[in-house]
């Protein structure tokens, strides 16, 4: 039987578009993050892009933690205290125009005169967003974890203990001496 080499320029740009949309959709629909009700690990970066507004980024970094830490075998019952350095800050994009002029004079007797001007202005620039105008964020900078407090039922446990400290370090930066993680007391009465 004959093979048949594939030449692209028999295709036709038509078809070759047409193929190159159909990969990009396989693509896209394969991507994680679509979760069929089922209840799946969570994502357990610090990343945050379009958290809710809603519920400070502090309490969400908390809950998404706490459930991590719940699939930890050993950790148990598990609560979750997350301090701050700072709030979130928003990057607004400005727009900077600069002038610059240089003038040179020489008067009647030989001698010169030069001067030279310099002028720097910057404006953030705006959008309107229907009930009025606020300025354009480019960026916003979520703040830096201080502090984390871990309470556990295996909190008691250095192997449990363990696994708690290197799970938060590999989220936050934090530094060991201010990650504390505490045995949970029994609710036994």
């Amino acid at each position: 039987m004959e093979k048949k080499k594939l030449n692209l320029k028999n295709i036709g740009l038509d078809k070759l578009l047409i193929i190159l949309a159909a990969g990009i959709v396989i693509i896209v629909l394969s991507l994680p993050g679509q979760n069929s009700g089922k209840d799946v690990m969570p994502e357990t970066t610090a990343s945050v892009s379009g958290y809710d507004q809603n519920t400070s980024y502090e309490k969400q970094m908390e809950a998404r933690l706490k459930k991590a830490l719940s699939y930890v075998d050993g950790v148990g019952q598990v609560e979750v205290m997350i301090t701050l350095k700072s709030t979130e800050e928003s990057v607004v994009q400005t727009d900077k125009s600069v002038t610059s002029n240089h003038t040179s004079e020489t008067d009647s007797q030989g001698g010169t005169r030069n001067v030279d001007e310099y002028s720097e202005d910057s404006d953030s620039l705006v959008t309107d967003n229907g009930s009025g105008s606020s300025p354009y964020v480019i960026k916003q900078i979520m703040p830096e974890v201080e502090g984390v407090i871990i309470v556990a039922d295996g909190g008691d446990k250095p192997t449990v203990k363990n696994e708690i400290y290197e799970a938060v370090q590999a989220l936050f930066p934090v530094p060991t001496h201010k990650i504390k993680v505490l045995k949970r007391a029994s609710t036994d009465s």
